[in-house]
């Protein structure tokens, strides 16, 4: 898979801590952290996703977590975190689970990697209320209006825009992205999932390179303009010069 990306032009890929099929825990974070520690073009994001937060959470997981971030040095970021209120989870316990690892990315010093579905003016307001991030963060496959991307914006966050360049093109989407200062984007493909369209290819973070010309495309600039800006926003965001990326 890493020559299919470097083929396709694709230099650096991030793992994440994704969905855990026993509730919440840090099993895919500890896998994330491995790949990274394997291949110099992976790095990672450790955390717990909402999906897996079906109950309060001990005290002392969120411990684990930041020792995890901390003692590993290919570990860019926490993530990923946030709110989908898409799922059964009760919301107070999400919220909770939100709150505490936002509190882990600042004292760590981490920008996070959000999921948030079905629930952005609600993620806005927590992320309001809980304060500035130091590094600040990607709102990961965005799903809002263009009210909520600018309030993002305004929070210093990055947009990531992925799998919807990769399917017909909704007008929103697509105005959501021509509006968007190319400078605080972020090129994604979310590559755990189905191929972008019947046919395709197996999908991995090669279709990077789709995703950039897409955008290209709605945007009217060149390819290499949006894949050499938004690469300088990865760096920049995930501190990436200091492993030569």
């Amino acid at each position: 898979m890493i020559a299919e990306c470097k083929a396709a032009q694709v230099g650096c890929m991030l793992v994440v801590g994704g969905p855990e099929l026993r509730g919440a825990n840090l099993s895919s974070s500890r896998a994330a952290v491995k790949v990274a520690n394997t291949y110099r073009e992976v790095l990672a994001n450790v955390g717990l996703h909402p999906w897996s937060v079906l109950q309060p959470l001990d005290e002392a997981l969120y411990h684990q977590l930041a020792e995890l971030a901390h003692n590993n040095s290919r570990v860019v970021g926490v993530g990923e975190i946030g709110l989908d209120f898409s799922r059964e989870t009760p919301p107070e316990v999400q919220v909770e689970a939100f709150r505490r690892q936002l509190r882990v990315a600042k004292e760590l010093k981490l920008p996070v990697n959000l999921h948030i579905r079905k629930a952005t003016p609600e993620a806005i307001q927590i992320l309001k209320e809980e304060g500035p991030l130091d590094r600040g963060g990607v709102m990961h496959g965005f799903t809002g209006n263009q009210e909520d991307a600018q309030e993002c914006l305004d929070m210093g966050f990055c947009i990531g825009v992925g799998r919807i360049m990769l399917a017909p093109v909704t007008p929103e989407a697509e105005a959501l992205v021509r509006n968007m200062p190319l400078s605080r984007l972020l090129l994604e493909t979310d590559s755990a999932g189905l191929p972008p369209q019947e046919g395709s290819p197996r999908f991995t973070p090669a279709a990077t390179r789709m995703v950039a010309e897409k955008v290209a495309q709605i945007k009217g600039t060149s390819l290499d303009e949006v894949a050499r800006v938004t690469s300088e926003n990865a760096r920049q965001l995930f501190g990436l010069d200091r492993f030569g990326i």
